[in-house]
């Protein structure tokens, strides 16, 4: 009866491999079509489901494979909170960031920005994954950064012409209430994004090292370890140091911030850690980044 039982296990076991494999499979080999939109869309979940199947994920696997297939046949949606079990800690602000995707969806985002839309709506997705297994900070980080990254180039180009203001006499303020206090976490990971073979800083990555900065300070007398990584579009040797070069970059600015430099430990991944894993020589926007790891 025990030989039975493993027998069935195993056979349970071996369907569900060959199911995620074909699902993988078949989100590989549907041509694309539709808009702009539903192309990157496909792209970005099959990527998703190619990350989690080299992880073993096979349930993640090929439900990313499934939203691949169906954005080649329809208007796929992200994903509703309550396809996952969330820690309550991150449900207002998972809520507050599908509730902004959304609205420039329902904008005319999907036409207007077609790729950071899709690369918004990809990331929202691996975040939420990433947050209902709820055991590696670093992969929250990478997913929610995308995600922010992308938002914020999708609310550039929906950002409407600036019309003159008229001078409004303004009421006197308020006194101040005190800001209640704050735990002080032990430590954090921020992500910092790059364009193609580049170590420029955009005004997004400036507000990330801000961020950075100010949990430096919170938690006082922090060691701060900066990585830079790059995409497979270039040779390893270049990459190595073209990574090295973003973590300098950043390394810079949080010295300008008043982040001591002995408190600063600069590393270079270069290609060997992609988010995505691609071919050599694909330009793939979320292998360009560098963490920013605070903590005591």
């Amino acid at each position: 009866m025990i030989g039975t039982i493993r027998l069935a296990a195993i056979g349970g076991a071996a369907l569900l491999l060959g199911a995620c494999a074909g699902s993988l499979q078949t989100a590989r080999d549907t041509a694309p079509a539709g808009s702009a939109f539903d192309q990157a869309l496909h792209a970005g979940y099959v990527q998703l489901a190619e990350s989690e199947w080299h992880e073993g994920d096979l349930g993640d696997t090929g439900a990313f494979a499934e939203r691949a297939i169906a954005s080649t046949k329809g208007r796929v949606l992200p994903e509703a909170l309550s396809a996952r079990s969330l820690p309550a800690g991150a449900v207002d602000d998972l809520t507050a960031a599908r509730g902004s995707l959304m609205a420039a969806l329902d904008a005319g985002a999907r036409d207007r920005i077609a790729d950071q839309a899709a690369r918004a709506q990809v990331m929202f997705d691996c975040w939420m994954q990433e947050q209902e297994e709820n055991n590696q900070p670093p992969d929250i980080a990478r997913c929610r950064g995308g995600f922010e990254d992308a938002m914020a180039r999708v609310a550039a180009a929906m950002k409407p012409p600036e019309e003159p203001q008229p001078v409004v006499q303004k009421a006197p303020e308020p006194e101040p209430k005190p800001a209640p206090v704050q735990a002080v976490p032990a430590n954090a990971t921020f992500v910092v994004y790059f364009d193609l073979d580049s170590t420029e800083l955009s005004d997004h990555a400036l507000e990330v090292i801000t961020k950075a900065v100010k949990t430096a300070r919170e938690i006082g007398d922090a060691k701060v370890v900066v990585t830079g990584h790059t995409d497979t579009s270039g040779s390893s040797s270049y990459n190595e140091a073209l990574a090295e070069r973003r973590a300098q970059a950043v390394a810079a600015r949080l010295m300008t911030r008043g982040i001591p430099a002995d408190a600063i430990r600069i590393g270079s991944s270069g290609e060997r850690q992609p988010v995505f894993r691609t071919g050599d020589g694909v330009k793939e926007a979320g292998n360009r980044r560098a963490y920013i790891d605070v903590g005591r």
